[in-house]
């Protein structure tokens, strides 16, 4: 038995841990970035569920530069039409936030 006062912290910490070395480790960065591309192709995308999908990401040490979803998240900031016309400011402000979290200096 774990003993272990905060359990989440712990599995956060045992995954980053045996995760870095784990020889299947860049596959999950590439089903990561799928997801999330995925999730982008509906409208409106569900930005706060691809935000929270990189934060625990970035928590477990997967952080990577996911070069597809940046394209796609660039060009729902800059040539997206409909997502011009549709979305708030707090959809912007949350897009940035995404942005950045995939590896994109906003």
């Amino acid at each position: 038995d774990l003993v272990c006062p905060n359990q989440r912290e712990c599995f956060v910490h045992f995954l980053k841990k045996h995760g870095e070395s784990h020889p299947n480790r860049e596959l999950l960065v590439r089903r990561v970035g799928k997801e999330c591309l995925q999730l982008l192709a509906s409208f409106p995308p569900p930005l706060s569920r691809v935000k929270g999908m990189l934060e625990r990401s970035r928590q477990i040490g997967l952080a990577d530069t996911w070069w597809e979803l940046q394209n796609r998240l660039w060009e729902i900031k800059h040539e997206d039409s409909i997502a011009r016309e549709r979305f708030s400011k707090a959809d912007w402000k949350l897009l940035d936030q995404v942005l950045e979290l995939a590896g994109f200096a906003v």
